[in-house]
């Protein structure tokens, strides 16, 4: 019998390689940007080439530490305002996501009693910039952040 996949996605943030974070809600889309050709002697379409793509990534999520230097690196708030632009000015390293499903390793009377640590790989979105960024802080709950951003390499579900 094959393996069963369970629900419940998993977005891994990698800075520098290294995991750095969850995400949820994950909505990327893929836009193509297309011209138009006519004739002299035809006023209707005869072509629409691509003339560019647009890849937008909008998501929730959360830390495993925001004193991780990696993360303090993504969210650009170490430092002081002037580095912070500097920053921004000099085009900061875009990260990468790695989109994950969780797979069961055992079953116990139809409970599951492990799943894989690492997951499989679904999809990879690499060279993530972020656009906009908000954040909540809230009593007694684990804090989120809303992130939406471009990433220049469209996403191939076969995992390279």
């Amino acid at each position: 019998m094959p393996t069963k996949v369970l629900t419940a996605p998993l977005a891994v943030i990698k800075i520098a390689g290294v995991p750095s974070g969850f995400m949820r809600s994950v909505r990327c889309t893929e836009n193509i940007q297309r011209g138009e050709v006519k004739g002299i002697s035809n006023v209707t379409l005869q072509e629409v080439p691509v003339t560019g793509y647009t890849c937008q990534l909008q998501a929730d999520f959360f830390f495993i530490s925001l004193k991780r230097p990696e993360v303090q690196a993504l969210i650009n708030r170490s430092g002081s305002v002037q580095q912070f632009i500097n920053t921004m000015i000099l085009n900061e390293q875009g990260i990468q996501i790695q989109l994950l499903r969780k797979t069961k390793v055992s079953e116990l009377n139809g409970l599951v009693t492990e799943i894989k640590d690492d997951g499989d790989t679904i999809a990879v979105i690499r060279d993530f910039f972020p656009d906009s960024q908000s954040f909540d802080i809230q009593e007694n709950q684990i804090s989120s952040t809303n992130i939406s951003g471009r990433y220049l390499t469209p996403v191939c579900f076969n995992g390279q």
